[in-house]
């Protein structure tokens, strides 16, 4: 049973809409979507809000640290009201995936993914569920054999473009419904029906 989803990203303005954000405007954009419109409160590093599934209650979670140190106060959160690692859902940018795209998982490494490694550090546990959220690499640079240092950085830090919204606004909505369908249905019910997929669900 999940107790708490938790949106990966940097805070301050500076970082608001930027790819390494999506985490943060999933949880936005699900808040919003609940009976009672979400009211953040800050709470042991976090911004944390009272959600409520069909069967019980349910914390949003944005730690306000910085990506690299994003277990720290999703840890103090857990202890505090006594989560287990197995009852989380984290929410992150996948460089990896095509954008637009989702992938729903249980376990598993980091990935190279700094937010998720430092949760896995602080809990102990790989045995978390993720929601990949899709924002694809940078375009290769012609006649280049290697890409830059800080291609990738630059990239993730960067905000999405005017030609990617749409591709953006729709996979934050199949997010918001992946999250329901995890809630009221489990992951696997989940991932057969959102995994990967662009286009919409057949539900």
């Amino acid at each position: 049973m999940i107790k708490l989803i938790a949106g990966l990203g940097n805070p301050g303005p500076k970082y608001q809409h930027t790819r390494h954000n999506a985490g943060f405007m999933l949880l936005d954009r699900y808040g919003s979507q609940q009976p009672m419109p979400a009211s953040w409160r800050e709470s042991n590093g976090a911004l944390l809000c009272d959600g409520q599934s069909r069967t019980h209650k349910l914390f949003l979670v944005k730690p306000l640290k910085f990506m690299n140190l994003s277990g720290v106060p999703l840890r103090e959160l857990m202890d505090f009201y006594k989560i287990e690692p197995g009852e989380i859902l984290v929410a992150y940018d996948d460089i990896d995936l095509p954008l637009g795209s989702l992938r729903l998982k249980q376990g598993g490494g980091d990935g190279g993914h700094n937010g998720i490694g430092s949760i896995i550090d602080e809990l102990g546990s790989r045995e978390f569920a993720r929601i990949k959220l899709g924002i694809g690499r940078p375009p290769r640079i012609p006649n280049v054999q290697a890409q830059p240092e800080d291609a990738v950085s630059n990239w993730v830090l960067g905000r999405f473009t005017a030609s990617e919204q749409l591709e953006v606004e729709n996979m934050l909505e199949r997010g918001c419904r992946a999250l329901d369908e995890i809630l009221e249905n489990g992951l696997i019910s989940a991932q057969n029906k959102f995994n990967l997929i662009k286009s919409e669900p057949n539900i």
